[in-house]
């Protein structure tokens, strides 16, 4: 087991290299422990019929609901990333074009003593059914917010299968097992007492016009759709934002 230090050494000899239509060769994703499986936020939720059907039915309309934040014109990966950075269940795994976020995730509430993990994902390397999507888009103008979008401050990208609107596609997609050959490198840290990301917090929405605006979008969404029976989760999802 290595220290942080030398994992960002590790990390400097990939990020921004070969980068094509917007999209870096390397990606990055932090974790404050290892797990034998990366998937979505979706795949995570727990069998519960209605909960798994309420939580697919916001995201499969998520860009008509995240076109109403300004009205702008975003495709449907675009309004899953704006769903997945503010906290509803999607099909996307989060990934970082920048070494130092996916540190920021790695240390993000770890101890010392804790064995953290960055991942490196190659692009390159990606299956036809494999989609890697670029958050870089803004739905508000820069004069009203844009520029503190989440996603940015992450340096925002995702990846999630070809299929995911199929919902049973969805939650078995699990980047280890469906991809592996994208795996690039996986470096294991041992996170010390005076490790502490070089950045400052990426996941603050402080200023970031989105979430209240979000939260009404859902809402108003979620009582035309399920009335008074949305789940006690998914409305406490929404009541946080």
């Amino acid at each position: 087991m290595t220290n942080l230090s030398t994992v960002r050494k590790r990390l400097a000899e990939y990020e921004g290299r070969d980068v094509i239509n917007g999209i870096p060769r390397f990606l990055f994703r932090g974790q404050r422990a290892i797990h034998s499986s990366i998937n979505s936020t979706f795949a995570r939720i727990p069998i519960d019929e209605m909960e798994i059907g309420q939580c697919y039915t916001v995201y499969r309309h998520a860009k008509q609901i995240c076109q109403g934040l300004q009205g702008y014109a975003i495709d449907h990966i675009d309004g899953l990333a704006v769903l997945q950075h503010y906290g509803w269940p999607t099909p996307l795994i989060d990934l970082t074009g920048t070494a130092e976020v996916s540190v920021f995730f790695a240390l993000h509430k770890a101890v010392a003593g804790d064995q953290a993990v960055v991942y490196v994902i190659d692009t390159h390397k990606r299956p036809e059914q494999i989609i890697v999507a670029d958050h870089k888009f803004l739905t508000h103008s820069l004069n009203d917010g844009g520029l503190r979008h989440r996603w940015l401050r992450q340096d925002g990208f995702a990846i999630t299968t070809q299929n995911w609107r199929a919902a049973p596609d969805a939650k078995q997609f699990d980047l280890l097992t469906s991809s592996p050959q994208m795996i690039r490198e996986v470096l294991e840290f041992t996170v010390s007492g005076s490790d502490h990301p070089e950045i400052t917090d990426v996941l603050s929405t402080e200023d970031d016009p989105i979430p209240k605006h979000l939260q009404i979008l859902l809402g108003m969404f979620c009582e035309h759709q399920f009335g008074g029976s949305l789940a006690p989760k998914l409305s406490n999802i929404i009541r946080d934002m």
